[in-house]
């Protein structure tokens, strides 16, 4: 097999990227939708997702669950927050409904992935979070991520920020992602899928490891908090990625080439 590389100049590139990269939020977004027709639609896209993520997480993705989880779902009793790495385009958006099973994520993401035909109309219904681009919705913006928190929802946040097709490292963190778990206190986890050469095929084979709870400890400033808990997280994932044993694609710095 031809083994495919991404060229990129730094960790902040997108390498794949929406119809429209640049598209950002009306100034009249509502990321509150109570209507009976916009419950409705939840519903129906919710349990949609669900379903396609069981057929397509263990079967065309070949994702496999470390034992780790027996040893943390249990304790998704409350809301809470969970760090995935970001590896995957369709996959990351159906591994928290397959990972979750019996709690609905609520899914942090860019604004540009609302411009994609179809798919984007249904993401907010799906429990998608656009994240605003003007300055002032960000207090609207938090106070309804914090809602979802005090609902018992799990909030999922790619810290990476930028989707990297099977990349099997860990890139630097978005220090501003661990802002909502420093103000709420609310516990965090850290989902890492890694990489193995499945016998049959060309795609590797993911195995996931659900870690956690996370907490920073009490007395620290906010900006404090957020620092502690993302060096947790990160350094927990980089020591699971170690379990990645596959390079479906390579990725290569352009000065290096």
């Amino acid at each position: 097999m031809q083994e495919k590389t991404f060229y990129y100049t730094s960790y902040d590139e997108d390498i794949i990227q929406a119809q429209n990269q640049d598209f950002s939020l009306p100034p009249d977004y509502q990321w509150q939708r109570d209507t009976q027709s916009a419950k409705v639609k939840s519903w129906l896209v919710r349990y949609g997702i669900r379903a396609f993520s069981y057929v397509f997480c263990p079967f065309y993705l070949h994702l496999h669950r470390h034992e780790t989880y027996k040893e943390v779902t249990s304790l998704l009793d409350r809301g809470c927050y969970l760090y995935v790495n970001h590896t995957q385009t369709v996959g990351d958006a159906a591994i928290p409904y397959y990972v979750l099973k019996k709690k609905w994520p609520a899914i942090i993401v860019s604004p540009a992935n609302l411009s994609i035909p179809v798919i984007g109309k249904l993401i907010p219904y799906g429990g998608g979070l656009p994240i605003p681009s003007q300055l002032h919705k960000l207090r609207d913006f938090n106070q309804v991520v914090h809602q979802r928190i005090s609902n018992n929802r799990c909030v999922v946040i790619y810290p990476e920020a930028h989707v990297w097709p099977y990349y099997t490292g860990i890139r630097p963190f978005e220090l501003a992602s661990f802002h909502y778990p420093a103000k709420d206190n609310a516990p965090v986890y850290c989902l890492t899928n890694t990489y193995q050469k499945r016998r049959w095929g060309k795609k590797p084979q993911i195995t996931s490891f659900l870690d956690g709870p996370f907490f920073a400890p009490e007395g620290l400033k906010q900006k404090e908090r957020q620092q502690v808990l993302s060096e947790q997280v990160h350094n927990c994932m980089q020591r699971r990625s170690q379990y990645s044993t596959y390079k479906y694609i390579k990725y290569q710095r352009k000065d290096q080439q």
